[in-house]
């Protein structure tokens, strides 16, 4: 008899042990601070679901890497501002992300000293990254250091022509949409648009430009065929949108191509006639927005494989979208600027660098914690249905569903759930095309404009001042030369200098 008490003494204080060895490990656990922009997901009702988002996050995380997530979300408008705010008080933040332009840029998170060299981290606790990337990780080296984890997607773009079917349906002219090989072709949809009894409707628009950057110029090189006048470029990283380049080392000025100057022209004609929004050339609203709100049809844009599905659920409509930029090997070419694109880093402010780098190289590598990070919880936010694709729940929309990202924005893409109607099959086809995408010879350029912050600052008010209206149709020869003088006087050729130095090591 008393054998068992003494037994159970000891099995009770080994029990009581357990759960205060227990306790003390739940609350020792580590905890990182992860800072990223909201994509639109404390919208609409979705702020009662991040909660759920972030503790699956957790749950995840904790049983897989024993640490804490502590998310930060911040509206994309005051991102990149804020994120510099706090690193420059010291705040502790241990992962943080790059977008496309500005203060959000890599480029300027670079420039403002926020980014740890990753090399040591990366040997250490990144293989996985190292591997899955190769060569890539050149395009955000600076000096032999690595700053930067691209998003592991289709990083070589295409350009676009992104048309609403419903309008096309409505005109009669889906399938002369779906065939257009021509300018002309192209112009008689235009027309047919134009017959549509929406009298504040253009066929075509855009935000300040149309069909002129982001590494593609759509129009010139003196053909009528779309795809064979589509051309694309290493843009270099040029953030102001100034640097064309080509695989022969010949590095100049976009606007001054004969083949901008050409697509200008033809804008300008368009725009006449009555094709072209008349305020794409001022309006700071996105297109997509427009394209919702009926305001225009259709717009050029760079994207990627895939774009259908994403510019529908942006635009709320099933787009139709041509690739105009396909033709055999001119088509998709990977530069620095995929790299710099989208991406994460480790601030100079992480307290734990180490977990940091441990965390990354997980989310890049672990189905449940992309597709938590993008489309949620299953059954809350998202649901699969039977072909193997995440949709909505029933009665829900991005704005409604609790909690929606977009699956370029963030980690290794390939790894997401497709999203309806782009095919169970669609992330193997995405990574196909990827992986034959050819490089850019200037992979890992970087051109260190830090010291001509005064002439960055003044092409930019240039390019402000004139690239809506020469690119939107009101491009005239007088204009035209008013920007070159301008551009030259804000000291366009010393800023060509630099990136010409740079190219001239590859």
């Amino acid at each position: 008899m008393k054998v068992r008490k003494i037994l159970a003494l000891l099995l009770a204080v080994v029990a009581v042990a357990a759960l205060f060895a227990g306790c003390k490990a739940g609350k020792d656990i580590p905890t990182i601070e992860f800072w990223w922009t909201d994509n639109g997901i404390s919208s609409g009702g979705a702020s009662g679901k991040v909660k759920l988002v972030e503790d699956q996050i957790n749950r995840i995380c904790e049983e897989n890497l024993g640490i804490h997530v502590h998310m930060t979300w911040v509206t994309a408008a005051s991102y990149g501002t804020q994120l510099a705010l706090a690193i420059a008080n010291k705040e502790t933040v241990d992962v943080a992300v790059y977008q496309f332009y500005g203060v959000n840029s890599f480029v300027t998170q670079f420039s403002n000293g926020q980014m740890t060299p990753l090399n040591d981290l990366l040997d250490a606790h990144g293989k996985d990254l190292k591997e899955m990337f190769g060569d890539i990780l050149k395009g955000s080296t600076v000096d032999g250091k690595v700053y930067g984890i691209p998003t592991y997607r289709v990083l070589n773009t295409n350009m676009y022509w992104c048309v609403r079917k419903d309008d096309l349906q409505e005109a009669g002219v889906l399938e002369a949409a779906e065939n257009v090989q021509t300018w002309a072709d192209m112009e008689a949809v235009f027309e047919a648009l134009k017959g549509l009894n929406k009298p504040n409707n253009y066929p075509l628009g855009g935000n300040k430009y149309i069909t002129h950057g982001n590494g593609y110029v759509v129009g010139g090189m003196g053909s009528d065929n779309i795809y064979d006048s589509t051309w694309a470029f290493d843009n270099l990283g040029d953030t102001l949108g100034f640097i064309w380049s080509d695989q022969d080392g010949n590095v100049d000025n976009v606007f001054t191509h004969p083949g901008s100057v050409e697509s200008f022209k033809r804008h300008a004609d368009w725009l006449e006639k009555g094709y072209i929004f008349p305020e794409s050339a001022y309006t700071d609203e996105s297109a997509e927005v427009l394209l919702a709100q009926d305001v225009f049809t259709s717009y050029f844009v760079t994207s990627e494989y895939g774009v259908e599905t994403t510019k529908t659920q942006q635009v709320g409509t099933e787009m139709l979208c041509l690739n105009m930029s396909a033709r055999e090997g001119h088509q998709g070419l990977l530069g620095t600027d995929g790299a710099r694109r989208l991406g994460c880093y480790i601030p100079v402010t992480s307290g734990e660098p180490e977990l940091a780098m441990k965390f990354i190289n997980f989310m890049y590598t672990s189905k449940e914690l992309m597709n938590t990070l993008i489309w949620g919880v299953e059954g809350e936010t998202y649901v699969v249905n039977d072909k193997g694709e995440a949709c909505y729940p029933e009665g829900t929309d991005t704005t409604t569903c609790g909690y929606h990202s977009y699956d370029f924005m963030l980690g290794n893409a390939f790894l997401d759930l497709p999203w309806e109607g782009q095919g169970s099959d669609f992330r193997e086809r995405a990574l196909e095309n990827f992986k034959a995408a050819p490089l850019s010879r200037y992979m890992g350029l970087s051109a260190d404009t830090s010291n001509a912050a005064a002439i960055v600052a003044a092409l930019s008010a240039v390019r402000e001042e004139f690239r809506g209206q020469i690119d939107c149709g009101y491009y005239t020869d007088a204009l035209f030369d008013e920007f070159v003088k301008k551009t030259d006087a804000a000291g366009f050729q010393e800023y060509l200098a630099i990136f010409r130095e740079a190219a001239s090591e590859f």
